[in-house]
């Protein structure tokens, strides 16, 4: 079976040059055809089911590969800053499988280079205070199909 899949993914690969390695095991998993249980889904006899090589370049020809647009400001709060990162428009291509289920994250880069999150990723937009010591904030949104972008914000 190794042979096979992995044709397929090459061929997934070739219809969208753009797919990251794990959007490909995800175009894999959610066009392969399941034969041991008709409603889909893993089990442990066929695990995702059968690859189908027509399906697969298909899905991965309408695979949402567009970063979710979002927004960011800050402004001065006392002493610190009151920062926002929340919903922007969606830049889905007409016609791409839409990859819904944004979620938000807040972090600080370190000066040794650490990312530590302050805010978690989460579904709905951030609103929340930050020191106004020097740092380099970075707002991040993924969607449901691995995209994601990165804002900095530098706070002094």
């Amino acid at each position: 079976a190794t042979p096979i899949v992995s044709a397929v993914a090459a061929l997934a690969w070739q219809a969208e040059r753009r797919l990251q390695s794990e959007q490909v095991a995800d175009v894999l998993q959610r066009s392969a055809r399941q034969t041991f249980r008709p409603s889909g889904g893993w089990n442990e006899f066929t695990g995702h089911g059968v690859v189908d090589a027509g399906a697969a370049v298909e899905l991965a020809r309408r695979f949402d590969i567009t970063p979710p647009a979002f927004r960011v400001s800050r402004k001065r709060a006392g002493r610190g800053f009151e920062v926002f990162v929340g919903r922007g428009r969606d830049r889905t291509a007409r016609g791409d499988e839409l990859a819904g289920g944004v979620t938000y994250a807040l972090a600080v880069r370190t000066r040794d280079g650490d990312v530590r999150f302050i805010v978690n990723p989460r579904r709905r937009a951030i609103r929340t205070r930050v020191s106004a010591r020097k740092a380099r904030y970075e707002a991040v949104a993924c969607d449901a199909n691995g995209n994601c972008r990165v804002r900095s914000l530098r706070i002094r």
